[in-house]
């Protein structure tokens, strides 16, 4: 830190000089709100220290404090005073590098020049693939990635289930609608039978009354009755024989009707035992894939595929600009310059002399706020020398206290 530099080359016998102008008293007079403008805004710790070191009053332990303050300061000073130095000398080295640029020959001009537009290119296109990217979900990406080999076949297996699940559906509503009707058939078929029967009883009946009364006519009255009671007798054998056949038809049709209505549960109960089976494959399927249907399974590929080409495009993209990188930086060497690896961030001012000149006039006007900064501290730390040196002239009893805190100071 060289606190003692500065010491030893001062003799008992020079004279000290000192304005008797303390640090915060010059600060006020010029004011605080320039100072902050001027310097940087970390300065402020400074006038702070100052401000606090005015106060000290004259005591022995509070000359002391005074001490530690002023080596507080001290040590302030030279940190900033050498970063400010390191950075001045790297905007330096870069408004440097932007004079190299400026007046670049060719063939280097051209080369810079054309890898920067392409830079630029290419950094336009990845901000485009970004922007209209496929929207597909990571871990929906991740599992079509592994499973792409077989995809196509899941999603025919899958269809398939679902066009057979859709086909035992139609089925076993048709054979619904055919229960109902043959439900209907049996029923009406079991009507006709109850109404030839009973129209059996009353033939019966009628056909036995009229045979009494011409029966009863033909012995009792002079009246001849043989050829309406063979009349009678004969209406009655020909209704009967058509009830009879009736009734056999009707049978025939019940016995027949339930024949198709068992064949149509027996069917029923297959295709329902066929339904559940294939739909409990669907559903697992479903779970196993993370889709309810083989359209949604079929949109998630077909987004996968533009993604997995996006991707491509993307890797390529940045293979292309990290080549250009390469190339730039490779041309930027020959130039000698102080730093060829900050411009490929830069490669807008490359081609565009209004962006460079903006970029050196930022530079410039931190340079110069630099320079203000490594003055003011050295001024501030060439104002510590003095109070110490003023503090030892006047108070030699402890100077050996002050110099003993300059060490302890001089060695953190």
């Amino acid at each position: 830190m060289g606190f003692f530099k500065w010491l030893k080359s001062k003799t008992v016998k020079e004279e000290i000089i000192f304005d008797g102008e303390n640090l915060y008293e010059k600060i006020k007079s010029e004011g605080i709100e320039d100072i902050g403008k001027m310097y940087e805004p970390l300065d402020k710790e400074i006038i702070e220290q100052a401000i606090v070191e005015d106060r000290v009053s004259n005591t022995f332990e509070q000359k002391k404090t005074s001490v530690e303050h002023i080596c507080e300061q001290m040590v302030i000073c030279e940190k900033r005073i050498d970063s400010a130095k390191k950075e001045y000398d790297a905007v330096n080295g870069y408004i440097n590098d932007i004079i190299a640029i400026e007046n670049m020959e060719e063939p280097i001009k051209g080369n810079v020049e054309y890898y920067a537009r392409r830079i630029i290119t290419l950094r336009e296109d990845k901000k485009s693939l970004k922007e209209h990217s496929t929207k597909i979900p990571e871990s929906k990406y991740m599992y079509m990635q592994r499973h792409e080999d077989e995809i196509q076949d899941i999603l025919k297996e899958m269809y398939e289930d679902e066009q057979e699940s859709q086909r035992l559906k139609t089925d076993m509503h048709h054979i619904e609608g055919e229960k109902v009707a043959l439900n209907q058939e049996k029923k009406d078929a079991i009507e006709k039978m109850s109404i030839l029967k009973s129209l059996s009883k009353i033939g019966a009946i009628t056909a036995v009354i009229m045979l009494g009364i011409l029966i009863w006519a033909q012995f009792n009255t002079r009246e001849d009755y043989t050829i309406w009671i063979y009349g009678v007798v004969i209406i009655t054998l020909l209704c009967g024989i058509t009830l009879m056949l009736k009734h056999q038809e009707a049978v025939r049709t019940l016995k027949l009707t339930e024949r198709k209505l068992n064949k149509a549960i027996g069917l029923m109960n297959k295709y329902k035992l066929l339904f559940v089976n294939v739909q409990s494959r669907i559903e697992y399927k479903y779970d196993a894939h993370g889709v309810k249907s083989s359209h949604e399974l079929n949109n998630l590929w077909r987004l996968y595929i533009n993604a997995k080409k996006e991707h491509e495009a993307f890797h390529l993209n940045s293979d292309n600009t990290f080549k250009s990188v390469e190339g730039l930086i490779t041309e930027l060497d020959k130039l000698n310059l102080y730093d060829s690896s900050v411009w490929p961030s830069q490669v807008d001012a490359i081609v565009d002399g209004r962006e460079m000149s903006q970029i050196r006039q930022t530079l410039n006007v931190r340079r110069q706020k630099l320079k203000q900064s490594i003055s003011f501290n050295t001024n501030t730390l060439e104002n510590c020398r003095k109070r110490i040196e003023t503090l030892i002239e006047k108070n030699p009893v402890i100077a050996k206290d002050i110099i003993a805190i300059l060490e302890k100071y001089e060695d953190r």
